[in-house]
């Protein structure tokens, strides 16, 4: 099964774990904040990122109003004329 036959597109909320198999991962909501401690970016018990956001023309668009296009790899947020690819090393 080639990997983009594992994505995921939404425009509902969803969560998304991403690992590299040894001490990090990043825990994360499609569309609303993050809601408690565990989610974020972590390396081993450190927290390296709460959440994010997408700013455009120097105003932070609402995370709520995105829509997402989950990967193995990648995480792709698209809202209006904006599209952001986070791209997840594994190591």
């Amino acid at each position: 099964m080639k990997f983009d036959e594992l994505k995921i597109s939404s425009d509902k909320e969803l969560i998304a774990i991403f690992s590299n198999k040894k001490s990090g991962y990043y825990f994360t909501q499609t569309k609303k904040l993050n809601s408690d401690f565990w989610r974020g970016w972590f390396v081993g018990d450190d927290k390296i990122l709460e959440d994010y956001a997408l700013i455009s023309d120097g105003k932070i668009i609402d995370k709520s109003l995105t829509d997402s296009l989950t990967l193995p790899y990648k995480i792709i947020k698209k809202n209006q004329n904006i599209e952001i690819e986070e791209i997840l090393a594994d190591y």
